[in-house]
């Protein structure tokens, strides 16, 4: 279990902070059992988050990101890396988010929106620069 939570956290660190900044999250104590894991997806940074706030309520030990943690193609025209981080930066300034992540240890992988537009995959030509 201590392994599983070592490499759940060093997914959340590459994958959970694309704009290079130190977030604000809730220590992850790898010397707990996780009996309660909270796990979502789909979550529109353009819309209120509520869902968040219900989530910490229900103290979880841990909450999973499961993909499309946020729409970088929410904005109408061609992707752009600016766009994706304004995008990132709007889900992170959420009150909500933040409230969730500074309450429950938190982790992430990515899908299709979380670094480009929808279906895109291996061949999406920004798909590196979308890590940073």
């Amino acid at each position: 279990m201590k392994k599983i939570i070592a490499v759940l956290t060093t997914m959340l660190l590459i994958a959970c902070v694309p704009n290079g900044g130190t977030p604000v999250i809730a220590p992850n104590d790898t010397t707990k059992n996780l009996s309660k894991i909270a796990i979502g997806s789909c979550c529109s940074q353009g819309l209120n988050m509520f869902i968040f706030k219900t989530i910490k309520n229900q103290a979880p030990d841990l909450y999973i990101g499961m993909g499309d943690n946020m729409y970088t193609d929410i904005v109408p025209g061609p992707f752009s890396l600016s766009n994706m981080k304004i995008q990132y930066n709007k889900l992170g300034s959420n009150a909500y988010f933040k409230q969730l992540r500074a309450a429950i240890p938190t982790i992430a992988t990515w899908d299709d929106h979380d670094y480009g537009i929808n279906n895109a995959g291996n061949e999406f030509p920004y798909k590196e620069q979308s890590k940073k």
